[in-house]
């Protein structure tokens, strides 16, 4: 069964992955932290590992 992914979810997973791509043209994966993610994406930590 397949759950369809609401807006703010959505919205979530796009902003993470965008964050992290930024990340990644500024300094190697093993250097990017949890929190520099959440802080450029604006969420929380506990949002962050539930996605």
């Amino acid at each position: 069964m397949s759950v369809k992914l609401d807006r703010r979810k959505k919205y979530t997973r796009m902003v993470l992955k965008e964050s992290l791509m930024k990340l990644m043209q500024e300094k190697p994966l093993s250097n990017i932290t949890i929190k520099e993610i959440c802080d450029l994406a604006d969420i929380n930590r506990s949002t962050f590992y539930s996605h």
